[in-house]
């Protein structure tokens, strides 16, 4: 250690005093003492703190003999610790940040150019991290291209003669001539996390299923990965643990069976140590909100404890570089998002939000308010055109927490509120209700509903978030655009298809569409979106009635179908887009959004029909037009389009099944949507049947998983039976009790 325990002592005195007063308030010499600690004497120094503060609070202050002890024991529990954690993007291995000496600054250096820090965004182009990846990603991906497509049996099998002119050699012989391929993860709790696990296990190479049904492989070969809320608990869970397969996840991993705020067993201790995380980390003057709680609970579920120590308390997501399926670019380039929410903005609209992202190496938006990336590693410091404004210059580092930021795509506690208070339905308890909309109240009067970042990018020009002192962040899904494909449809990444899973409560719990059209209205709707290319998305009523919502439908299969198409950058135009809705092939998938626990069963049963969803049953291969033979099709068509290439018969004839086909039919459903457990009649008919599927009756309930949805469509908001609610009020007792502390 760099400083004995008597010097330790006087460092803890100097930051009570500190806490008391204002830091400019200490001498400089007493400034310099407090910042040269090591990160071990940092975290060993605030828990010291928390201690004199509980026994002042307790009306029993600490002498200073007794402070000492206090001191010199942390020291030695936090020096134990240091020594057993696992390499990582914060050094302090707390929850809360540390500073550190800021990095080289490469903004400048960047493509695109910069500022201190900050590559700005505006030039269409990618990080430098990024772009290596993706290239050494394409190089690896290469050879199973080839293997893929041409591969016989289930397989696509277009090597033949009945295959693409020239052989798939032509687009598979050079990098540049690969398809480029996106999936999206929509958001939806713990059902969208293990829907989209599941579709993932379907594209799989390591699922036999997904293999003997043609479709094994795709996983490997996309390029990215994309999710928001319930998704990324998906994409973050998958790639922090160095992507394990769905069933490892759920049989070693998630732990599903506690619930995610008030588990069966353990509460006094999972309460204490996430309070003490959270109370750490605003001790050391960060700023902290609902969030940090939320945030820390997920971890619990989502992080292998035997890898990252304490629940990933110090793990960050830049920490996802470090796994061995990052350094060797063998699996997809993950992106988590939210929504920016300006000061004081109560209601989100697709086509007037920010959408900020989160990736391995850097966090910012491509969106004209910001415009611009930092490092992700030096998320949480506040700069002035790129340099730190913090005492010496400083940088702030382990703000990007894992769970922080898969908790601030997912902060759904506003959302809950706006629910609760503009539904009509009486058959809501009053008591419960009155309860949770004066907790929930509170937290939004406090403004703690939102994820708080000191704002990297003041000072930037033309860049409207300049001169805000943070940036609030909400659920990536809260503008309605709720499948994430704004960060894949960029021009700087230039893609060729994109697979959007929905796992959306639209109706009955179940998807109608209404995900895919917001990211439409968005493109289409404001003029600061006219640099980015979409295809043209019929509405909800159309997707019901016409089956849409029920089985594989793409988008954007003719430049007719585009918008912005002579606007967007890079002379880029939208990538292809497979619509791929959730749908009961063999079980129900549709458990509240606020079911906060499931079985094991629930949770299998889940995993098998999101399988099947992927696969669509395995039936789609016993006709002339297999399924992966399309999927491929589908991957390829941007390029032959690049090539000047006539599109395929084989190709054409799968296209004339699974295109929209531009009929649109907006009349109301007569029918409530409530599809019966089986394969869907499109897929069983050959693409025949294009209407909706027979209804069970009733309101839709899910009884196998215990929920049930709204009778009155006049909103898209699900009112969940009294459990539920009662889990959700639970929880927002817990936010209540956290708030307390903030």
């Amino acid at each position: 250690m760099r400083i004995g325990a008597s010097s330790f002592l006087a460092a803890a005195t100097l930051a009570a005093c500190a806490f008391a007063a204002p830091i400019l308030e200490l001498t400089p010499a007493e400034r310099s003492q407090l910042a040269s600690l090591s990160p071990v004497e940092r975290d060993a120094l605030v828990q010291t703190i928390l201690t004199a503060r509980d026994a002042e609070a307790l009306g029993a202050p600490l002498t200073l003999r007794e402070l000492g002890n206090a001191g010199a024991a942390h020291l030695q529990r936090s020096a134990a610790r240091a020594g057993t954690l696992t390499r990582r993007a914060n050094p302090s291995g707390s929850y809360g940040p540390d500073s550190v000496s800021c990095p080289a600054a490469s903004g400048a250096t960047q493509p695109g150019g910069g500022i201190g820090q900050v590559r700005y965004a505006n030039s269409n182009a990618l990080g430098s991290g990024e772009q290596d990846y993706i290239n050494r990603k394409r190089s690896n991906s290469q050879q199973a291209w080839q293997q893929w497509l041409s591969s016989t049996g289930a397989g696509p099998d277009l090597d033949g003669a009945n295959g693409i002119p020239g052989g798939v050699a032509n687009y598979t012989s050079a990098q540049d001539r690969l398809p480029k391929v996106g999936i999206a993860l929509s958001g939806g709790g713990y059902r969208a996390m293990i829907v989209g696990s599941g579709v993932l296990a379907g594209f799989d190479s390591r699922n036999q299923t997904a293999n003997d049904r043609g479709v094994g492989g795709f996983l490997q070969l996309a390029d990215y990965v994309a999710g928001l809320s319930g998704g990324s608990w998906a994409v973050g869970g998958y790639a922090i643990n160095d992507w394990p397969t769905s069933q490892q996840l759920k049989d070693g991993i998630w732990d599903l069976e506690k619930d995610l705020v008030v588990p069966d067993d353990g509460k006094l201790s999972y309460y204490t140590d996430i309070l003490t995380d959270v109370a750490r980390k605003r001790g050391e003057g960060y700023p902290t909100s609902i969030t940090d709680y939320w945030g820390r609970a997920l971890s619990y579920h989502l992080v292998n404890d035997t890898k990252y120590v304490d629940q990933g308390q110090g793990t960050t997501y830049g920490d996802i570089r470090n796994t061995s399926s990052f350094t060797d670019a063998r699996m997809p380039f993950p992106v988590v998002i939210a929504d920016e929410r300006e000061p004081g903005q109560l209601v989100l609209r697709s086509n007037e939000t920010q959408v900020f992202e989160f990736n391995p190496y850097e966090a910012g938006s491509w969106d004209s308010h910001i415009d611009a990336f930092i490092p992700i590693d030096i998320l949480g410091t506040a700069m002035q055109n790129g340099e730190s404004t913090a005492f010496l210059g400083r940088c702030t580092v382990g703000f990007d927490n894992f769970g922080w930021v898969v908790g601030t795509s997912s902060t759904l506690f506003n959302s809950l509120y706006s629910m609760l208070i503009t539904s009509n339905n009486s058959s809501d308890s009053s008591i419960i209700r009155d309860a949770i909309e004066a907790v929930a109240g509170a937290v939004s009067d406090q403004r703690n509903d939102v994820s708080v970042v000191p704002n990297p990018f003041g000072g930037l020009e033309n860049r409207q978030v300049a001169s805000q002192s943070n940036i609030t962040l909400v659920d990536g899904g809260e503008d309605g655009a709720n499948i994430p494909f704004w960060p894949l449809i960029q021009p700087a990444r230039n893609l060729d298809l994109v697979v959007g899973i929905d796992s959306s409560a639209d109706v009955s719990d179940w998807p109608n569409g209404t995900a895919i059209r917001e990211t439409f209205l968005r493109a289409s709707g404001n003029p600061a979106f006219s640099d980015v290319s979409f295809p043209m998305i019929p509405t909800q009523a159309t997707f019901v009635n016409r089956g849409l919502n029920t089985r594989p439908t793409f988008f954007g299969c003719n430049r007719s179908s585009l918008i912005n198409v002579d606007t967007a950058g890079n002379n880029t135009i939208s990538p292809l887009i497979i619509y791929l809705p959730s749908y009961p092939y063999s079980a129900l998938a549709n458990s509240s959004t606020f079911k906060l626990s499931y079985s094991d069963n629930e949770v299998q049963a889940l995993l098998d029909n999101s399988v099947e969803t992927a696969t669509l049953g395995g039936l789609a291969n016993s006709g002339s037009i297999k399924w992966s033979t399309c999927l491929a099709c589908a991957a390829l068509e941007r390029g032959f389009e690049r090539s000047g290439t006539a599109r395929p018969q084989v190709c054409q004839s799968c296209f004339d099944q699974y295109c929209w086909d531009g009929v649109s039919n907006d009349t109301v459903p007569a029918d409530f949507y409530s599809p019966p457990v089986g394969t869907p009649g499109f897929i069983t008919s050959q693409g025949a049947l294009r209407q909706a599927p027979p209804s069970t009756g009733g309101n839709g309930t899910n009884a196998a998983a215990g929920d049930s949805a709204s009778t009155d469509r006049s909103d898209a908001a699900a009112v969940l039976e009294p459990a539920a609610i009662r889990g959700a009020g639970l929880a927002l007792l817990f936010v209540a009790g956290a708030a307390l502390l903030l």
